[in-house]
Formats: structure tokens, sequence, C-alpha cells
């Protein structure tokens, strides 16, 4: 099992993310640390929840910049996956859309990794 994070955004009048961000560079061991998240099990697997407002998210994605080009991130093929993840957080922060609920959202997936 491996961890995945990813930055979900609600609308107000919907309960369900009308977007989705995978910010692959994003460390979740740090955040993890950093960060107080609620922690919920299903099934064996589990996911942990942050729900951030506009101000908390610019925090996270700043705390986590260092990370964009570190190790494997730095290589190019890595590069064309990630710019357009940050340009997309970075267009949301500087953008007038609202969204009343960002959630940053921890979670296992299969990997094939043990």
């Amino acid at each position: 099992m491996a961890f995945e994070i990813k930055i979900e955004f609600f609308q107000s009048d919907k309960d369900y993310p009308v977007l989705e961000i995978t910010p692959d560079w994003w460390n979740y061991r740090e955040l993890k640390k950093e960060y107080e998240f609620s922690r919920k099990v299903n099934n064996d697997s589990e996911a942990f929840y942050l729900d951030v407002n506009l101000e908390e998210l610019i925090d996270i994605h700043l705390f986590q910049y260092k990370n964009l080009k570190k190790g494997v991130f730095g290589f190019p093929d890595w590069q064309k996956i990630i710019e357009p993840k940050r340009q997309q957080i970075e267009d949301i922060i500087a953008s007038s859309e609202d969204y009343p609920k960002i959630r940053v959202k921890i979670y296992e997936w299969e990997s094939g990794w043990e």
C-alpha cells in the first residue's frame, strides 16, 4: 500500500468535489507531521482529511514548494506532469473562484508496493 494526496474543491451547493488535483510533489509525511488531520478507516484502508480555507491552502502550497524539484521530481518527465498541476493550484489561489470548502486528503491506494 502507498499513500497519495489529493486536494478536493467543493462548491457550496455540492457535497462532492467539483475539482480534484493530485499534487504529486507534496510529501504526506511532512503534512501529517505539521497539520492535524482527521483519520478515517474504511474496509482496511485509511484516509486522513484536513479541511482548509484558501489562506491555509496557500500556506501548505508554499510549505511543499521545496519538494517541487526534489529527487525524482526534478526529472524532465516528472516536471511535465507536475507543472500543469502547480499552475492549476496557483491559478485557483490567484482567481476569484469561490470554493467554500477545500479538503486535503491523504489516502491509501493499491500500488503493489508493500
